[in-house]
């Protein structure tokens, strides 16, 4: 069952989104509010038992909490407030524990209008958990392939 509560909404000022399930021990949130929002907006669905993050109140353009998984909590904010989400080009929809390791994640937006593809993922972080080796990093230099698969 999944429960969202909308905690704080603030005006969009960015034309693509960030959105992060945070857990207690998230790391993503954190580093998107520092060093992504000269991009993105970040919506926030904080899970867990601890009470929502003060940074997360302050800068967030959307804080909601409650239960659920990712995609679930997303389709609820999405009933509830419809319009911000399609005010976005696009929504990158983040685990809480991924790992950047090199590359400018900021070109994710300009990657989706033009080539026109409707759905990217950044490459995994070897550091991380590798479900499937197609997400690994590529060897050479490249800001973009073609796979026929995006880990959900």
């Amino acid at each position: 069952m999944t429960s969202v509560d909308i905690l704080s909404v603030r005006p969009k000022t960015k034309p693509d989104a960030i959105f992060v399930s945070a857990g207690d021990r998230q790391t993503f949130a954190t580093y998107a509010l520092s060093k992504l929002t000269d991009t993105f907006d970040v919506l926030i669905f904080q899970y867990g038992s601890n009470p929502p993050k003060e940074e997360f109140k302050k800068t967030a353009t959307l804080l909601a909490r409650g239960t659920g998984s990712k995609f679930n909590a997303l389709k609820e904010i999405f009933r509830q407030r419809r319009e911000l989400l399609l005010n976005y080009n696009t929504v990158w929809v983040c685990d809480d524990d991924l790992i950047l390791e090199n590359g400018d994640y900021r070109i994710l937006p300009a990657v989706v209008g033009t080539l026109g593809v409707k759905v990217v993922s950044p490459a995994h972080s070897i550091k991380g958990k590798i479900s499937h080796q197609i997400m690994l990093p590529a060897v050479g230099r490249h800001f973009f392939r073609y796979t026929s698969f995006v880990e959900m």
